[in-house]
């Protein structure tokens, strides 16, 4: 039991990420009330406030070139009027109660807060984005392309811009505030799917959250949560908030052809604002995005065809309002990116020439398509039923059901007919052949898979159980799972002290700390994936040091050959031994430890070692 804990209780530093988290959601939620007005639903007032922020960003960024400190201080400002204007109205900035959820949360907030970033496109792309954005106050440009590696510089920013702002809280990057945010979005989202859920099944929620509700919500966002994978939730990824978004975009669109109906109290005009701005942040997290969008409005388009109740004069008439603003700032982020980026080598994916698409492998892609549907059934399983209860929900158009099932299946199979485009199109045939990162791609829509479950058990209990009982073997079951959950798979949650990556990060700070290196650096190792050069160049800002692992089947000649290159008054940390390295060195190289060398005009000088850890990989 002590093991587990001390995985979980580290220190009073752990609690900086919840509490700058905590400080952010306030500030977002003030933004949303300011611009949702008092008709926005509560639960999502922290997202209008993002997609101010996000656009507000965007915009200013890419035609004034404002200063982003500036944009920070107006957010600011627009967060304290909010939060007054707030309670002047008597408006809440949350869901009465959602501190219960916050409190069954904490144990999985305490094991965010305590790990280190480890994931190799971490350091490769999502943390030196916001580290970017807080050196240069300013999107890269022509100018300044980037301060990090050659990837993807052109990717829109809207999950970085959170990154900057909590920066900006602490004065500086703070490293591991990635994975407290996906988890204040996940438990952000799951108590609007649930009142959504309970009002198209006729037991509207109360106004506060008691516990059992932030005990369903706090184990939809994670146990029930069919896309809830560790690596990408504790995280500085954006699959989460991805996933999130375009789950909001789903309840927020359905809630805007309720409204049409006259099925609740907000008006159109109102419901199709809301609708604008999470499409607008939607819209600025991801490239892909675009065509979620894209199948999102059209499915609403054939939802409002098909519903009777929807006056087809309103929905045209309030269609535009949702719409365009999402695409200005689409059109404003790819003017910016042709005029700035365009040149910028890797700065984002695009597909092949049509001659070289993968077009005849089409069928063998889909049979591993479904190899995978199979491993990850729990998720593609459940969408499967949806899609099948869409088509029938489709024909009858039936009652709030038929209507949210619409459009979380509509999303999940355009999506993946997009996704099929892509390994067609863009990936190698070798990726595409093996479906590259295809489960990984699909959890960044996860969140329609919380929808479509919640749906059925609430469905599922209403006719074989009934609300009118008081459950209390279940609640006192499910309040046990929360608390308990995170205590019990703490070893695996704990995924960032899994060696070599603590040794690796550990050695990479005390080479920041020290200043050894003064010069280029080379990474030599060749017993390794490569992640101990993403992270050393990541910790010492040194994008350029060039790298050998087991991914270029290092031989004696090529480790002779890197290391001949490396010049006087350069540095070479290794971190791991092959034959020929010691030889080609002139140094006894114990396996047991890692180095950092400079070379000298009379050969190479040892700077350094450290000792690895007794369960380091050799």
């Amino acid at each position: 039991m002590l093991e587990y804990l001390s995985l979980i209780f580290v220190g009073p530093s752990q609690l900086l990420p919840l509490a700058v988290g905590l400080a952010l959601w306030v500030g977002l939620a003030g933004l949303g009330v300011l611009v949702a007005g008092r008709q926005g639903p509560t639960e999502v007032n922290v997202i209008f406030g993002w997609a101010v922020v996000s656009s507000l960003f965007t915009l200013v960024g890419v035609v004034v070139r404002a200063p982003f400190f500036a944009l920070f201080i107006l957010a600011t400002i627009g967060a304290v009027v909010g939060i007054i204007l707030s309670f002047r109205r008597r408006q809440p900035l949350f869901i009465p109660g959602m501190w219960r959820i916050l409190v069954l949360a904490l144990p999985i907030f305490l094991i965010a807060g305590a790990m280190e970033p480890s994931q190799w496109d971490e350091f490769s792309h999502w943390l030196p984005a916001p580290k970017y954005l807080l050196a240069i106050d300013g999107f890269p440009n022509a100018a300044k392309p980037n301060i990090g590696p050659h990837m993807l510089s052109a990717y829109p920013y809207g999950w970085p811009i959170l990154f900057y702002m909590s920066g900006r809280f602490t004065g500086g990057l703070l490293l591991n505030i990635g994975g407290t945010l996906n988890l204040l979005l996940l438990l952000t989202f799951t108590p609007f799917v649930l009142r959504t859920v309970m009002q198209i099944a006729g037991r509207p929620l109360a106004q506060s959250i008691s516990w059992t509700t932030a005990t369903v919500a706090a184990l939809a966002a994670t146990a029930l949560n069919p896309t809830f994978v560790q690596k990408i939730v504790l995280t500085a990824y954006s699959g989460v908030s991805t996933s999130v978004i375009t789950g909001l975009s789903v309840l927020v669109g359905y809630h805007f052809l309720e409204s049409l109906a006259r099925r609740n109290k907000v008006p159109p005009a109102a419901a199709a604002w809301h609708l604008s701005l999470v499409l607008m942040l939607l819209i600025n997290l991801r490239q892909t995005n675009l065509a979620v969008f894209l199948i999102l409005v059209l499915v609403l388009v054939v939802a409002a065809i098909r519903d009777q109740e929807v006056p087809i004069k309103k929905f045209t008439a309030n269609l535009p309002l949702a719409v365009i603003p999402a695409l200005v700032i689409y059109v404003a982020w790819r003017l910016y990116v042709g005029a700035e980026l365009a040149g910028v080598p890797g700065g984002e994916a695009k597909f092949m020439p049509f001659d070289t698409w993968n077009i005849n492998a089409i069928p063998q892609i889909l049979s591993q398509m479904l190899v995978v549907v199979g491993k990850k059934i729990g998720f593609f399983g459940v969408m499967i039923i949806a899609s099948v209860a869409a088509i029938i929900g489709l024909v009858r158009m039936r009652g709030g059901i038929d209507r949210l099932v619409l459009l979380c299946a509509a999303v999940f199979v355009g999506y993946n007919a997009v996704l099929l485009l892509t390994y067609v199109a863009y990936f190698s045939l070798h990726d595409a052949l093996t479906v590259v990162s295809f489960w990984r791609y699909n959890i960044q829509i996860g969140a329609l898979g919380v929808i479509c479950i919640l749906l059925g058990l609430v469905f599922l209990w209403k006719r074989y159980l009934g609300f009118d009982g008081e459950f209390i073997w279940a609640r006192r079951a499910s309040l046990v799972l929360v608390l308990a959950l995170p205590v019990l798979f703490a070893p695996k949650l704990r995924f960032d002290l899994e060696p070599p990556k603590p040794h690796i990060i550990a050695v990479a700070k005390d080479l920041k700390k020290e200043g050894l290196v003064t010069g280029s650096l080379y990474v030599m190792d060749p017993g390794g994936s490569g992640e101990s050069a993403v992270i050393t160049r990541f910790h010492l800002d040194r994008y350029e040091a060039p790298w050998l692992s087991f991914l270029h089947r290092p031989t004696p000649a090529s480790i002779r050959e890197f290391i001949n290159s490396v010049k006087v008054d350069e540095f070479l940390l290794v971190h791991s031994d092959s034959d020929g390295l010691g030889e080609a060195l002139g140094q006894v190289i114990d396996p047991r430890r890692s180095y950092i060398f400079k070379r000298t005009v009379n050969g190479w000088k040892s700077l350094k070692s450290w000792p690895k850890p007794d369960n380091h990989p050799m």
